[in-house]
């Protein structure tokens, strides 16, 4: 859909396949940015190059599958799902089934200032799981990022999928099992000019190293 309003859209328990290569649910620049979406419950699997592509408006994204038959990189499975401008975005909702983004270059690309949310995602087997413009603030929680210890980010924390820009990712699921209940987490510690200057994963550890940092003993 481009040049057309889509307000109150709803995409529901479709599958989307096909042979040559192409984009399966793709929304334009026509939709205002106060025009509501809502895909949920979709398959989306054949030679797709990008799952979902969204150009503005609200959207709630959760129980999808998005997959695709193609190599992951450029030009072949390159997105799973890709919101190139404004907008309000939920990706995710942790009273609902997970999504599940599978073998793509880049899981959720957020590439403008958009306002990018949610929690519970599945994330396996691609390149990179997030990416985000400078300009653009991404906060995906409760997920799974393809190993116990969480995301590979910025600065090298963790040992999973990789994330890349202004992203918080805590606390994280634990257990491709996708149970809400094994969390864990990592408290990235700052100063008062907003470097981070330590990690933790516990408040105990975290209260060591501020001391240990300040040359002080944990009270």
């Amino acid at each position: 859909a481009n040049g057309q309003d889509v307000e109150g859209l709803t995409l529901t328990a479709n599958t989307f396949s096909g042979t040559t290569n192409h984009e399966a649910i793709s929304i334009g620049t026509g939709s205002s940015t106060n025009s509501t979406i809502t895909i949920s419950g979709n398959t989306l699997s054949g030679k797709i190059t990008k799952g979902i592509v969204l150009s503005s408006g609200k959207s709630t994204i959760y129980n999808n599958t998005i997959g695709s038959s193609l190599a992951a990189g450029a030009g072949n499975a390159n997105i799973g799902i890709d919101i190139i401008s404004g907008g309000t975005h939920t990706i995710g909702d942790e009273n609902q089934t997970h999504n599940t983004i599978d073998g793509f270059a880049i899981g959720i690309q957020v590439a403008d200032a958009a306002t990018t949310s949610g929690s519970f995602n599945k994330f396996q087997n691609n390149t990179k799981d997030i990416d985000s413009n400078k300009t653009s603030f991404i906060e995906i929680f409760k997920s799974w990022f393809g190993h116990a210890g969480g995301p590979t980010d910025d600065t090298g924390q963790g040992s999973g999928g990789t994330v890349e820009g202004n992203i918080e990712y805590s606390p994280f699921i634990t257990t491709n099992d996708m149970d809400k209940n094994n969390l864990d987490g990592v408290i990235v510690i700052k100063n008062n000019l907003d470097a981070i200057i330590g990690y933790a994963t516990t408040l105990s550890e975290a209260m060591t190293t501020i001391a240990s940092l300040a040359g002080q003993s944990p009270t």
